[in-house]
């Protein structure tokens, strides 16, 4: 239990200090894309390589290898500014940072979204499993996901706010809504498959313009970090309501809930883009 706190204060304070260098660089979303889109790719490579290491080492295998690997990462750290930036909230006024900025509507909504998405992740594959996918074709859906995921967040990356940022947000966070629908409440093996690929990609598609809008008001990164934290609040709590509306009513009810969650972040998400941006 002690090595699992350490390692989650460990997690945190790069978390922290990881956005803060997204924070403060010239295009916040185009970098948030990119360092989710490597993400999601070591993510999807773990799936196919840890499974050997557990039948060769059992779990010293795995947190053997994540142990090098955060090791080896240490060399990257050489990369990074030496000086942090000026603390500055990028609106009209270029005012200078004060808490005000951690009560934004786009931070608070973080929360939403991260309910919304593991209250639906966490049980995908009990979803799979009712549909009567076997566990070889779960993991292969799965793993496509996360693949799909780092292609959305990729393709944000390359289109960027061209196209300004409220057209991104609804379009993404409406799919990602409708996708909550359709996967608690279709009866179809091929539906659900094809909506799950479609979801991830709109989650990563949309997913970097959230935390780059918060980048962009708060080049500090006092803004991104505190979004994050709203963010893991939400994932922590998801899962506990999820459950409870299973079993009270089932998985349709779960879709219908998170959809509003969905809906209501992205609003609150407009009124800021509204008041701070000129799109």
């Amino acid at each position: 239990m002690l090595s699992c706190i350490l390692t989650g204060i460990g997690a945190g304070m790069v978390l922290a200090a990881g956005n803060a260098v997204i924070a403060a660089t010239a295009n916040p979303q185009k970098m948030f894309a990119i360092v989710f889109a490597i993400g999601q790719m070591q993510v999807a490579a773990m799936l196919i390589f840890l499974p050997e290491l557990i039948s060769l080492w059992a779990h010293s295998g795995i947190y053997g290898f994540l142990a090098a690997w955060t090791v080896l990462m240490l060399i990257l750290l050489k990369l990074l500014p030496e000086e942090p930036t000026e603390p500055v909230v990028k609106d009209n006024s270029h005012s200078p940072i004060n808490l005000k900025i951690f009560l934004l509507p786009s931070v608070l909504a973080m929360i939403l979204i991260g309910i919304s998405d593991s209250s639906l992740w966490t049980f995908q594959e009990r979803i799979a499993y009712a549909l009567g996918l076997d566990q070889e074709t779960i993991g292969l859906v799965l793993g496509g996901a996360l693949l799909s995921g780092m292609l959305g967040a990729s393709f944000a990356a390359v289109i960027g706010t061209r196209f300004g940022r409220v057209k991104p947000i609804v379009t993404g966070t409406l799919w990602m809504a409708i996708s909550y629908l359709v996967i608690t409440q279709t009866q179809s093996q091929s539906i659900y498959i094809a909506i799950e690929l479609s979801y991830l990609f709109a989650y990563g598609f949309v997913i970097p313009y959230l935390f780059g809008l918060n980048g962009e008001l708060d080049s500090s990164g006092g803004a991104m970090v505190a979004a994050n934290g709203c963010n893991l609040v939400g994932i922590s709590i998801g899962p506990i309501c999820a459950g409870y509306l299973i079993v009270e009513s089932g998985y349709p009810a779960v879709g219908f809930g998170i959809s509003l969650l969905a809906l209501l972040a992205m609003s609150m998400y407009l009124l800021v883009i509204k008041k701070h941006f000129a799109d």
